[in-house]
C-alpha cells in the first residue's frame, strides 16, 4: 500500500456535496471480472471466506437426489463513511 500513497496528493473536500460527488464516480464492480486483479477487492473476499469458514456458517454438503442447489455471487460494495471515507467491503 505504501507504494500506491507515495505518489498520492491528499485532497481536502470542503463540504458534504463535494464528497457526494466523489463518491457518484467510484463504481461499484458488478462481478467477479472487475475486481479479479484488484488486491484491495482480492483481500477482502479472502477475509470474508475465513469469517464464512470461522463462523461456520455454511458446509459444503452432498445434493440429495431430485433436489436443484441454490445459485451463489459475490455482491461488492464500496462502505462509504460518515467522514466520505471508502473501503471495499464484498
Amino acid at each position: 500500500m505504501n507504494e500506491i500513497y507515495q505518489d498520492t496528493v491528499e485532497v481536502e473536500l470542503t463540504s458534504d456535496s463535494e464528497v457526494e460527488a466523489l463518491l457518484a464516480v467510484m463504481e461499484e464492480p458488478s462481478c467477479y471480472l472487475d475486481v479479479a486483479g484488484n488486491g484491495n477487492w482480492v483481500e477482502a473476499m479472502g477475509s470474508e471466506i475465513q469469517s464464512i469458514n470461522k463462523n461456520k456458517t455454511w458446509e459444503l454438503v452432498k445434493l440429495p437426489a431430485g433436489q436443484k442447489p441454490i445459485g451463489l455471487k459475490w455482491v461488492y460494495k464500496l462502505k462509504k463513511y460518515r467522514r466520505g471515507n471508502c473501503e471495499v467491503q464484498s
